[in-house]
């Protein structure tokens, strides 16, 4: 009878470790999946980020504001709300703009090219 109940037990035993030992196979599997997915989530990311800098032009253009020292000492964000203050008082006390990015383009448009929105 006690041989009987060591076998029971031993067996018990050895189920429990046979248990435990596919838990921590899985746990193993799905560790080594996060660490995929977390490789190819940042991936994707930086995919996006490209696309996104390649689709992203400006959506606003000011014609006509002549070159000199004193425009560069203004800086085109200054130009910019001084133009929304004349023409839109209220808004800027509203909401407040601000600039994210600027840059100069040439004075005459290029006939021959095609626009992008052709």
């Amino acid at each position: 009878m006690i041989k009987t109940k060591d076998v029971s037990i031993t067996n018990r035993i050895q189920e429990m470790e046979e248990r435990i030992s596919a838990i921590e196979d899985s746990l193993e599997d799905i560790h080594s999946s996060t660490k995929e997915n977390l490789k190819s989530n940042k991936s994707l990311t930086q995919n996006i980020q490209e696309i996104w800098d390649t689709v992203k032009r400006p959506n606003l253009r000011i014609i006509g504001v002549e070159e000199g020292e004193e425009t560069l000492l203004k800086g085109t964000e200054n130009i910019f709300n001084k133009i929304i203050e004349e023409n839109f008082p209220n808004l800027q006390k509203d909401m407040p703009m601000k600039v994210q990015e600027a840059y100069r383009t040439p004075n005459r448009l290029d006939h021959k090219k095609k626009s992008p929105d052709t």
